[in-house]
């Protein structure tokens, strides 16, 4: 059965949609069948593998799916990109907030589309939006794992807290266990700054992974071409750390528990 991981921090600019359209693509390179479902109103993912124009009014949409009691699955607006399917985001997703929390067991929502399709992949991975809303906690709901990637920068520190106390709220309402698989730092540079917030983050977050992703413009070049690093530039130093992140991942994920340390 496929692992099923989200990609979350509200705090927006950290790289989320670039990680998780990389570690996606790293795992597809490793021989692995990955789906990919962005469950962002704005979209970044879907038009980071370029299908963003084509998906932006078609219905059903994953809005529908998340708040009727239509029978559409997943399966049916999935699509395919690169050697990765994806679930494209759609305007109307940005009305799903208010949408679930009129329905009855809204948090499990995600969770029951997800599960028919397990079987089909080994990696699912869920890029959340940039908030703490119902959006995102169907998304630690339905994966019970999540990969947090962190900028080294002053504010990262309590945008990693109120995370933390969010996913911790979520496992006390729903009885669950949620496992923090990892927190990468991304867009890493060489500056003062950076090596001491670097510094604060691992000698306080144990879940922190060694694997550190340097800031390149070749990584937005790819987002614009809507294309992974590894089908835009075959060529980049990035193919090898997301390879390394990948692995951390495969080491690291456990399914149900809880990975705070």
């Amino acid at each position: 059965m496929g692992k099923v991981l989200a990609i979350a921090n509200q705090k927006g600019g950290v790289g989320k949609t670039t990680t998780a359209i990389n570690l996606g693509a790293a795992l597809a390179h490793k021989g692995l069948r990955v789906l990919l479902i962005d469950l962002d109103p704005q979209g970044h993912l879907t038009e980071g593998l370029g299908a963003r124009r084509s998906y932006m009014d078609t219905v059903p949409s994953l809005y529908e799916l998340l708040v009727s009691s239509k029978k559409d699955s997943l399966a049916d607006i999935k699509v395919s990109t690169e050697t990765m399917d994806l679930v494209p985001s759609n305007i109307r997703l940005v009305l799903a907030e208010q949408g679930l929390i009129a329905q009855r067991g809204r948090e499990y929502k995600l969770r029951s589309l997800i599960e028919p399709l397990r079987d089909d992949y080994d990696w699912i991975i869920i890029d959340c939006p940039p908030t703490l809303g119902q959006l995102t906690d169907n998304a630690l709901n339905a994966a019970r794992a999540v990969l947090v990637p962190v900028q080294a920068e002053d504010t990262s520190i309590r945008a990693l807290e109120l995370l933390f106390d969010q996913i911790e709220s979520l496992e006390r309402a729903l009885n669950v266990n949620i496992q923090i698989i990892g927190v990468v730092a991304t867009m890493v540079e060489d500056t003062n700054v950076a090596r001491r917030t670097l510094r604060i983050l691992r000698e306080n977050i144990p879940a922190m992974l060694p694997t550190e992703i340097r800031k390149r413009v070749r990584l937005k070049e790819a987002w614009a071409a809507g294309q992974s690093i590894f089908r835009f530039d075959p060529e980049s130093d990035l193919l090898p750390t997301y390879s390394e992140l990948a692995d951390e991942l495969i080491a690291r994920y456990t399914g149900e528990g809880n990975g705070r340390g």
